[in-house]
């Protein structure tokens, strides 16, 4: 049986102009075309009406590994990986779906009467129709490819599309694949929009440490936190491109979101991958990084009297042995060593003569299981030594039964 294998590709920059793609003639061997490219701010082309039908995915593997197989080959280059977004997504989907039904090969759309083609659209007007506020776009079309992985050696083959895979102007991809073995690709980056990417876009891991790719400069951003499924965030870091992170130890779907900020300028990013099975590993947890107390010299007490925290396994079911070690001889904590969920006391020794603040830490270390995370933890332990206690009145209350 002979298999048409046919590749066009285009890419539009402005202001560097635009060049249209031709549809290549069937043939039994790969055939290419030449790439365009598109970037001009603002451009918003005129609406025409091509573009406006959601064609139901046929494979949704194929699609996925197209776009892992576009960042392999970035990453191996040190490129930033491109981000997988729905909107590209739909518009590849269309432009494959409607190459086979209307049976055409070209980059911009047509409707078929008969045995006669008529265009209706430039393929930047469709992809507009789904993707706005773009500064630039890419497309690679392909026929007659069996595989992702066909496909990409016959896309990375030809120096056209295999700039377009390797374009760092772009920032974000969609994939389209359709009966007859008919593959789209587009690239853009939009205004304003700063990705970020887990695991250079693989749907699913099988570990809770992941690395993330941030798209940003530090000339743009001086600062960013993040967060796991909408928990609370972490404090403000400098702004980095890579930065590695855990997942909660939960499987499922996971959201890692970021704030990106400089000045008063903020914005916001996220990413979702699918953790496929949990990490029975023992983890400290369940105390808090500062302890505070307060001494007057007047009534010569603490506030509070002494503080109670519990060392916790928050990974597992594991039991922890720990043992504690602190700077600082004001204060004593007991028990010094034991096994959870035992709770740790710590009180103040000796009195004051005056007004200070000190600052000493306690640290617990686990000692068993090896290797639990978290370990060890040091907390702050801090004393303010004050004349008084200001005292408080609250106004009187009588409840009068009628």
């Amino acid at each position: 049986m002979l298999i048409q294998m046919l590749i066009v590709g285009v890419i539009l920059s402005f202001p560097s102009g635009s060049f249209s793609a031709q549809a290549t003639p069937p043939s039994s061997d790969p055939s290419l075309d030449q790439a365009q490219y598109l970037n001009q701010p603002g451009f918003v082309p005129e609406y025409s009406g091509c573009g406006a039908q959601y064609p139901n995915i046929i494979n949704a593997a194929f699609e996925q590994e197209v776009v892992e197989l576009v960042n392999a080959e970035r990453t191996s280059r040190h490129l930033p990986p491109l981000k997988r977004v729905e909107l590209l997504d739909q518009a590849s989907r269309y432009h494959a779906a409607d190459m086979y039904q209307d049976n055409y090969f070209a980059h911009d759309s047509y409707d078929r009467q008969g045995s006669n083609l008529f265009k209706v659209c430039g393929w930047s007007t469709r992809i507009n129709n789904f993707y706005t506020d773009w500064n630039t776009l890419g497309e690679n079309i392909a026929r007659g490819y069996p595989s992702p992985q066909s496909v990409m050696v016959g896309w990375m083959g030809s120096s056209g599309h295999r700039d377009n895979i390797l374009n760092e102007g772009f920032t974000e991809i969609g994939v389209g694949y359709f009966t007859g073995n008919h593959w789209v690709q587009d690239f853009g980056r939009r205004y304003d929009i700063y990705p970020l990417i887990i695991n250079n876009e693989a749907a699913e891991t099988d570990d809770r440490n992941v690395d993330l790719y941030l798209h940003g400069d530090a000339s743009t951003w001086t600062e960013m936190r993040l967060r796991n499924d909408e928990q609370a965030w972490s404090t403000w870091t400098p702004f980095q491109n890579i930065v590695q992170w855990q997942l909660p130890n939960a499987s499922g779907m996971h959201m890692v979101g970021v704030e990106l900020r400089k000045g008063s300028l903020t914005t916001s990013s996220n990413d979702s991958i699918y953790l496929s099975t949990v990490t029975t590993t023992a983890e400290l947890g369940n105390l808090p990084d500062t302890i505070s107390f307060t001494y007057s010299i007047t009534d010569q007490r603490y506030s509070p009297a002494s503080l109670t925290v519990t060392p916790l396994n928050v990974g597992d079911d594991a039991t922890l042995t720990w043992q504690t070690s602190q700077t600082g001889d004001w204060f004593q904590v007991s028990p010094p060593e034991g096994d959870s969920p035992q709770p740790l006391i710590i009180t103040l020794n000796g009195s004051f003569a005056s007004t200070g603040t000190y600052s000493g830490d306690l640290t617990v270390t686990v000692t068993n299981p090896d290797g639990t995370l978290a370990s060890p933890w040091m907390m702050t332990v801090d004393l303010t030594v004050v004349e008084e206690f200001e005292q408080v009145y609250l106004p009187s209350v009588m409840n009068r039964n009628p």
